[in-house]
């Protein structure tokens, strides 16, 4: 800007002052651990110390600028509340003036993504580790619906599905994702009566030749009944065999 590099920089204290030897206060301690964060070795001491002006002297460097001895110039910074932002519009033109007291942002972003947690997840659902698709990659999902990867919520900061609902100033946004096991089960669709015995979501099917094999009920669809089978699935079996000795607990 006017010559000069600006350098983005991630604060939990706002950079809101011009700091110089000695001074002291968390916008100190927030630029020595977002230095260190960074790579370059600075104190945490809270005081604006000679590594502190060393770190961000290197720093700024490696951005083509010049750091007048023993201070940090703030108007040389931009401070972000998030380790990165992804810039959506630049609402000005190439060649254009931008001041302090400009009523229209210059640039504007969608903030970054701190968290992904599934809610609704279903309560009888098959035991198994499961993924979500977010943005037409997979990811794991804890068994509390809780998302960790990193990845994923770089995935999320650049979706549609999640940039198109988002709307300015919400802490949180709704979208829908697929949700589904790691590793893929067989699921045998039966006649509700064809099951017996029935303990809760356990009961068993009988095979045409009478043999009984235990079943787990792990949903239902369009008056199907939809189970998982404990061994070989037979060929064809009883839809309506009555009692039948079967242990389902």
């Amino acid at each position: 800007m006017d010559g000069a590099p600006l350098v983005t920089l991630y604060a939990q204290t706002p950079l809101y002052r011009d700091l110089s030897y000695g001074d002291k206060g968390t916008d100190v301690k927030a630029l020595q651990a977002e230095l260190t964060r960074l790579g370059y070795s600075s104190s945490q001491s809270g005081t604006f110390d000679w590594s502190t002006w060393n770190a961000w002297k290197q720093l700024y460097a490696a951005y083509g600028g010049t750091a007048q001895n023993g201070t940090f110039d703030k108007a040389l910074v931009i401070w972000i509340p998030t380790e990165s932002l992804i810039t959506t519009g630049c609402a000005t033109e190439l060649g254009s003036s931008v001041s302090d007291d400009d009523s229209a942002a210059a640039f504007t972003t969608a903030e970054g993504i701190q968290s992904i947690k599934a809610t609704n997840l279903p309560t009888d659902r098959v035991a198994g580790e499961r993924t979500v698709e977010i943005n037409g990659q997979t990811y794991s999902i804890g068994e509390d619906g809780t998302v960790n990867d990193p990845q994923a919520l770089t995935a999320m900061s650049s979706w549609e599905g999640y940039t198109g609902n988002r709307k300015d100033g919400e802490q949180t946004t709704d979208v829908s994702v697929s949700y589904r096991l790691k590793q893929p089960i067989d699921v045998y669709s039966i006649p509700a009566k064809a099951l017996v015995n029935l303990n809760k979501s356990d009961g068993c099917i009988v095979s045409a030749s009478g043999a009984a094999l235990k079943a787990h009920i792990v949903g239902s669809s369009l008056g199907r009944t939809l189970v998982t089978l404990e061994g070989k699935a037979p060929g064809s079996i009883q839809t309506n065999p009555g009692k039948s000795t079967c242990n389902a607990h």
